[in-house]
C-alpha cells in the first residue's frame, strides 16, 4: 500500500528500471530510438559516440574532467581495448567518475553504488528493517532556476532530517538513502528526489512514519517560501533490497539509457537529461544551453548520500568496464585483449572510439582492421595488437 496526499490509495510511484544492467541492456541501449526537439527520430548515440561529441561543450562549461574522459592512461598502464563475450571496452585510461555528466562513468557508477548498497540494504531487511521508497518534489515553473531548485531541495532535505521528530524517529531505528531524478519539460526542470527509508523493527508503524514524513516534507518546502504539488510526492513499501538500492542510486533522467535502463518520457516536451545532451551534440542550441546549464549546476553537487548505517565505501572506481562492474550480475568471463594503444594516439582514436568498440565486439580481427584503417599499421608505432 503507497502513502500519498493525494490520496491513501494512490497509485505508487515507478520507481527506474528494475531490470538488471546486464550485457544485453548495454546493447538495447545503443539501439533505442531518442527524439529531438523537432520530432524527428534519431538513434542515439552509443555511449563513447556521445562522450566525444560532448567534449567541446565540456570544454565550454568548464568541465575539465569530463572533456578529459578517457584521454590520458593510467600511471604505469597501457590502454588497451578487451573483449569479454561480446562486449568490447576502453580500459587503462583515466576516468572522470561524474555521477551527473558522464555518459561512461555515470551509468556505470550507478550499477556499482546498487551493487554495494544492495547487500547491506538486504542485511538491514534481515534485521527486520522495513523499507520505503519516497519520492519528493516541489513545485516549479518555466522560470525556476535549477541551481535554486536544487539549493531549495538540499535546505528542504536538511529539515527533514533533523529537529525532535527526526531525533525520535532515529532513536527509534532509521537509515536512509537520497537521490535524484531530473527532466525538463514545458514547466521547466523538475528536479526532485528519490529516497529510501529503512524503519526498524521497533518502529511500530512504517506507514504512519511515512506518512509524517511527507507532511513535513511539505512544510519544509513552504517554510523555504516554495510549495509542493500533493499529488507530486509519494511513499511506497518495498521489499526488494535490489530494488531499493538502484531507487536511491539511478539517476533515470541522466545517463541510464546508454545502460539500457533509461525511463522513457511520455513526450516531447519532456526529456531527460540524456535526450538533451543527444540532441545538443547534433546542433540543437536551446538542448546544448538546458544541459549547460544542467551542468554548471550539478557541478560538485553529491549525487547519492546515505545515513551513518549504510556507506557508499568500496563503490570502485568508474573506469572499470562493464563486465567487471556487473561482476556480481554474471559470471566473469576471460577478457581478450584485442589491441593496445598507445597514450599519444588517445586523442586521435577518440572519435572513432564508439566504432572500435562495436568492431571489437564482433571480432579481434575487424577490431584491428578498423585500427589500421584509422591509425595506419602497427609498425608505426601508436598501436599494435595483443601478445
Amino acid at each position: 500500500m503507497s502513502v500519498s496526499l493525494a490520496s491513501p490509495l494512490s497509485s505508487p510511484v515507478r520507481s527506474p528500471g528494475s531490470a538488471r544492467l546486464g550485457r544485453k541492456a548495454v546493447a538495447a541501449g545503443r539501439e533505442r530510438p531518442a527524439l529531438d526537439n523537432r520530432g524527428v527520430t534519431l538513434p542515439p548515440l552509443a555511449p563513447a559516440s556521445l562522450l566525444s561529441r560532448l567534449r567541446p561543450l565540456a570544454r565550454r562549461v568548464g568541465l575539465g574532467s569530463l572533456s578529459g574522459c578517457g584521454l590520458g592512461a593510467i600511471d604505469g598502464t597501457l590502454p588497451a581495448i578487451v573483449r569479454r563475450g561480446e562486449v568490447a571496452s576502453l580500459v587503462g585510461v583515466k576516468r572522470c567518475r561524474s555521477p551527473w555528466v558522464c555518459p561512461h562513468c555515470a551509468p556505470r557508477l550507478a550499477a556499482r553504488r546498487a551493487e554495494v548498497l544492495r547487500p547491506q540494504v538486504a542485511s538491514l531487511l534481515r534485521q527486520g528493517y522495513r523499507p520505503w521508497l519516497v519520492t519528493l518534489t516541489l513545485r516549479h515553473n518555466r522560470n525556476s532556476s535549477l541551481d535554486e531548485l536544487f539549493g531549495l531541495l538540499g535546505k528542504a532535505w536538511s529539515r527533514l532530517t533533523s529537529g525532535r521528530q527526526w531525533a525520535s524517529l532515529k532513536s527509534a531505528g532509521v537509515e536512509y538513502l537520497r537521490g535524484y531524478d531530473l527532466t525538463h519539460g514545458e514547466n521547466g526542470w523538475h528536479p526532485h528526489i528519490h529516497a529510501v527509508f529503512l524503519f526498524s523493527s521497533q518502529v511500530a508503524d512504517p506507514s504512519a512514519e511515512a506518512q509524517r514524513l511527507l507532511m513535513r516534507w511539505i512544510a519544509a518546502i513552504r517554510s523555504l517560501g516554495g510549495d509542493v504539488l500533493r499529488d507530486g510526492i509519494d511513499a511506497q513499501p518495498c521489499a526488494d533490497a535490489e530494488k531499493a538500492a538502484r531507487y536511491a542510486a539511478h539517476l533515470s533522467g541522466v545517463y541510464e539509457a546508454s545502460a539500457g535502463v533509461k525511463k522513457q518520457c511520455k513526450s516531447l516536451t519532456s526529456r531527460t537529461v540524456f535526450d538533451l545532451a543527444q540532441a545538443a551534440v547534433r546542433g540543437d542550441e536551446v538542448a546544448a544551453g538546458l544541459w549547460s546549464q544542467y551542468a554548471v549546476a550539478t557541478k560538485g553537487r553529491r549525487a547519492l548520500v546515505c545515513s551513518q548505517g549504510l556507506s557508499l565505501a568500496g563503490e570502485g572506481d568508474a573506469s572499470e568496464d562493464a563486465a567487471e562492474i556487473e561482476a556480481q550480475q554474471a559470471l566473469e568471463e576471460p577478457a581478450e585483449t584485442v589491441a593496445v594503444i598507445y597514450p599519444a594516439a588517445l586523442v586521435r582514436v577518440d572519435p572513432y572510439m564508439s566504432e572500435l568498440l562495436e568492431a571489437a565486439a564482433r571480432s579481434a580481427s575487424d577490431c584491428r582492421a578498423a585500427l589500421t584503417r584509422i591509425l595506419g599499421p602497427p609498425a608505426l608505432g601508436v598501436w599494435r595488437p595483443s601478445g
